[in-house]
């Protein structure tokens, strides 16, 4: 007597797999997408905080010291001083200014002492008004397409 196969076959079939298998790629390249922007966003408020950073530095180091400057002793050298760069102010203990060809924003110190300010500075005025310093900075970051204007004005100490 021949006996009929009753167990149930367990398994999946070649539609199945492959239907599971577009649903997970799916899934996955959704997951990816996400991530990537995710990732993108975070580096580019990063660059956005490092260039508000770098502003702040150049603008508390400036303000300061034009601050403790009286305003007949702030200066603005023109551009045909060959010691001095065009876009450059000088206070009683420095002289700030931008050097055009490696972006940057410089400080020298009357002792000798040079640093940089800022970087990636695509742009340095100031403007001597009759109470005080309008100063204004521009820093970009190339590489995420960000460009930050800034701008403060700073009341010297008044006259003794």
């Amino acid at each position: 007597m021949i006996t009929p196969n009753l167990e149930k076959k367990c398994g999946l079939t070649l539609v199945e797999l492959l239907a599971a298998m577009a649903a997970s790629a799916i899934v996955l390249l959704t997951i990816g997408s996400v991530l990537t922007v995710i990732y993108n966003g975070w580096h580019t408020n990063n660059a956005y905080v490092r260039l508000r950073r770098n502003a702040a530095f150049a603008f508390d180091i400036m303000s300061r010291d034009i601050h403790e400057s009286l305003l007949g002793d702030i200066s603005f050298p023109a551009a045909n001083n060959m010691h001095l760069k065009p876009n450059s102010v000088r206070t009683t203990d420095s002289d700030f200014w931008e050097d055009t060809v490696n972006q940057t924003l410089e400080c020298t110190r009357r002792g000798g002492a040079a640093f940089t300010l800022a970087s990636g500075v695509s742009g340095f005025g100031a403007v001597k008004t009759s109470e005080g310093v309008e100063i204004t900075l521009i820093i970009t970051d190339d590489r995420y397409n960000i460009t930050l204007t800034n701008n403060t004005y700073v009341f010297p100490r008044e006259m003794p």
